[in-house]
């Protein structure tokens, strides 16, 4: 579990990046012995450089301090990607995690129904393609903004809501404004206006909405009160084609739901969450193995000491391997091909080439690796120096990357 600590403002803070890192650790440090020496019969925490790590009955959570200044810093010397994603982890994620669960206190079927909008996307390989957060916005916005309908009372209910928000709402040219205040502060027409600018501006074509040159905008745009672009979940994902997919899965999901067979919602359910792998070019099929149980060591304060020392040295917390190796695969192959995963079953990534990469081109320094000469295929009339992508030796490469 990721916490954040917000400590009060002060001068006291030096305005030197290296400095508020080294005081911070400090911090950290003290933190950890104090934890240890209070309560350590129940909690162990150990401090790092940039967090503190405190485990208690089975569960694993990481402290890291917010502190505003040292994002003002790293924006004036030029590091707005990190300011960026700093701001992000430890300011707007518990801000909107307080959000949703000040909902689902006033909707008691909200979380189960963001359980399970979450299991359809990660079911179908989207993991990482559609962030957690933004997936929470618009199961929020089913149950905040649900005219013509009430509030979903069921999960089923609500996870029908989510695929007919996907399906029918104009993302191409309209930003999703959701009122999560909207008993306490409604969203105003003004407001409304405001942020329909905002998020227009931010999707101009020939930027992106992080100030980059890449001249692709992700389609879906979110905003709220505290978020008024849209920027912060959709910064820089989902991207145009498995966007498209998604949206194409769900039309298909909901058609399924709002049939009317006789089906058990149960069976229902499960008939929404079964894959479609015929549309990949390749899978990758993963294994746990011995070297990486799927069963996690328990911390119980009931445990023998020495137990207690073992369980806790081989407790690997954060560790997601899929998510590790569909970074390691994007990172080598990305040029060449997209990358789907389902993070929560960890059984299956899929592999799409890119037809623009597919093609026959000349060969250069920079896009030597991963290619094959075309005259050595035995085509005939190749130009000296064409080559295309070396498939082969790529799939050799997937299966290198996963040890």
């Amino acid at each position: 579990v990721e916490c954040a600590i917000t400590l009060a403002t002060s001068g006291k803070w030096p305005d030197d990046l290296e400095a508020i890192a080294r005081l911070t650790t400090a911090l950290y440090l003290r933190l950890a012995a104090v934890l240890n020496e209070t309560a350590g019969s129940v909690v162990h925490a150990k401090a790092a450089q940039d967090h503190c790590l405190v485990l208690c009955h089975g569960f694993a959570f990481r402290l890291r301090v917010w502190n505003e200044k040292e994002a003002k810093l790293m924006r004036a010397l030029g590091l707005k990607k990190d300011a960026t994603a700093l701001e992000q982890n430890l300011f707007a994620r518990p801000q909107h995690a307080s959000s949703i669960m000040a909902l689902a206190h006033k909707f008691p079927s909200l979380q189960e129904t963001v359980r399970l909008c979450k299991r359809w996307v990660h079911a179908h390989l989207l993991s990482r393609i559609l962030l957690d957060e933004a997936i929470e916005l618009l199961v929020a916005h089913c149950y905040t903004s649900p005219l013509p309908f009430s509030p979903p009372v069921t999960p089923l209910a609500g996870l029908t809501r989510f695929l007919r928000l996907l399906c029918t709402f104009d993302w191409e040219s309209s930003a999703l404004v959701v009122d999560l205040t909207f008993d306490s502060n409604p969203i105003t027409d003004e407001l409304y206006r405001q942020c329909q600018e905002l998020a227009d501006a931010a999707r101009t074509p020939g930027s992106t909405k992080s100030g980059g040159s890449t001249g692709i905008s992700p389609p879906l745009c979110l905003c709220t009160h505290t978020d008024k672009a849209g920027t912060t979940w959709t910064r820089d994902t989902p991207a145009g084609p498995p966007w498209k997919r998604g949206l194409a899965l769900a039309r298909r999901a909901l058609a399924l739901l709002e049939a009317g067979s006789p089906l058990a919602a149960e069976k229902k359910v499960r008939a929404v969450m079964k894959r479609q792998l015929s549309d990949f070019d390749a899978l990758i099929w993963l294994h746990s193995g011995p070297e990486l149980p799927r069963a996690c060591p328990t911390l119980a304060a009931t445990d023998f000491k020495n137990m207690l020392q073992q369980n806790r040295a081989a407790l690997l917390v954060g560790l997601c391997p899929v998510r590790d190796f569909v970074s390691e695969l994007r990172r080598r192959f990305g040029r060449y091909a997209l990358f789907w995963a389902d993070e929560l079953k960890g059984d299956c990534v899929a592999v799409l080439w890119k037809p623009a990469e597919a093609r026959e081109h000349t060969l250069s320094v920079q896009r030597a690796g991963g290619t094959f000469p075309l005259a050595l295929a035995g085509a005939e009339g190749a130009s000296r120096g064409a080559v295309i992508p070396d498939v082969v030796s790529m799939l050799r490469g997937f299966r290198e990357a996963g040890g």
